[in-house]
């Protein structure tokens, strides 16, 4: 599984394979440190608060284990 996957498609049938962009937002990592909320993140892929919700703990839940692997 990657950051990179497919997650759906938007408003417009596009694919989604963002959840790069929805950590990247979320977390001010190619902003400058600006964090967008998740309802602006919604706003400008055209998906809902809850699905970038959803979309935001998949990479979180793939970094967790990895760390905890790492651990061990």
């Amino acid at each position: 599984m990657s950051l990179h996957d497919p997650i759906g498609t938007d408003k417009e049938g596009n694919e989604i394979t963002r959840e790069k962009e929805v950590v990247v937002g979320r977390f001010g990592l190619d902003t400058g440190g600006e964090e967008w909320t998740q309802r602006e993140i919604a706003k400008d892929l055209g998906i809902s608060r809850s699905y970038v919700s959803r979309i935001e703990k998949r990479p979180l839940m793939k970094l967790y284990h990895e760390f905890y692997k790492a651990k061990r």
